[in-house]
């Protein structure tokens, strides 16, 4: 059976199909992750958005997949003392990275890998001082004041690797299930060095053979769509659903939000060599559409930084057509 066109049942007398098989589908996918989600406000990691178009099954061999994706994403972060012309040294420094994302999604029935090439620049010419304040000013909010000391302008390139396993721990004729999705993942570039190992336990009905909930900066949810079956148009109950726990541990060896610019003089902090990500959400798929919410919690990423952990939260919709 295809990683996109599982089966199951929604009670113990209906056999209907839940999954559509979704091999010749194509998806559009879109990420946005925000400290304002998280109660904080315009510090650290403060916004991201990702939007990425996902061609169909390229194979015709069965169970592999391999699909194509290509799209946009936009990274701002800025400093606790957000109001202040020049921020205190010790700090988060002022950065945007604005990039062109591209890449190849392999699956088989229980592992996703995903290959991921990042292009863009990072400084001024990422417009991050003009997408935040003028997002500020057109709903009313004070805009900041101290993006004159942002990172210079600087090419980025990245490169990135995700493998994702699904496991099934349980599954009952009712619909119901838990699974359980560990991963490792490693990056390399001009922007961020990193390697990175986690894993996500998810329990709901009808559970879809995707591969979890993947944070902004870690992959692409939408690598592995599915699309399910809406034997009744007229209801507002989603055709699948669970709740996720999620926990992440990543060692560091470049961050260039923290450690500064490459190839130029900028403003830095000592960065820590080691965080831990930790997060808990819900997701549902109505159909063709997938939407999903989550709490994500940060550990402490540089020595001064204050609010330790940090919290954001994260929004993403994917829609399969």
């Amino acid at each position: 059976m295809s990683a996109f066109a599982p089966s199951g049942k929604c009670d113990g007398a209906d056999s209907q199909r839940v999954w559509e098989d979704a091999r010749g589908a194509c998806a559009v996918d879109f990420s946005t992750e925000n400290d304002v989600f998280g109660g904080w406000g315009d510090r650290y990691y403060t916004s991201a958005v990702r939007l990425a178009y996902v061609s169909p099954d390229m194979r015709s061999v069965v169970p592999t997949t391999l699909r194509w994706f290509a799209g946009a994403a936009h990274e701002i972060y800025a400093p606790k003392d957000r109001y202040a012309e020049n921020p205190p040294d010790g700090d988060h420094p002022y950065s945007a990275w604005l990039y062109a994302t591209c890449g190849l999604a392999w699956a088989d029935s229980r592992s996703l890998d995903i290959f991921t090439l990042n292009a863009g620049v990072v400084g001024p010419s990422a417009l991050g001082e003009q997408i935040q304040n003028n997002y500020h000013r057109l709903i009313g909010v004070k805009p900041l004041n101290g993006w004159d000391t942002q990172l210079r302008d600087e090419p980025g390139v990245d490169l990135a690797w995700l493998r994702v396993w699904r496991l099934d721990l349980a599954r009952s004729d009712s619909g119901w299930g838990v699974q359980l999705l560990p991963r490792a993942g490693a990056e390399a570039g001009t922007v961020r060095l990193r390697a990175s190992a986690g894993a996500q336990l998810r329990i709901g009905v009808n559970l879809p053979d995707d591969f979890g909930e993947l944070r902004l900066r870690d992959g692409l949810t939408g690598a592995a769509p599915v699309r399910a079956v809406r034997r009744d148009s007229l209801t507002v109950l989603p055709d699948a659903w669970y709740v996720f726990v999620d926990a992440q541990g990543e060692a560091w060896g470049r961050n260039m939000a923290l450690d500064g610019n490459l190839w130029h003089d900028s403003r830095s902090v000592d960065s820590e060599r080691f965080v831990g990500q930790f997060s808990a959400g819900v997701a549902a798929h109505w159909g063709a559409a997938r939407v999903a919410f989550s709490q994500v919690v940060r550990t402490r990423e540089f020595a001064g930084q204050e609010d330790d952990p940090f919290v954001y939260g994260a929004l993403s919709v994917t829609v399969v057509y």
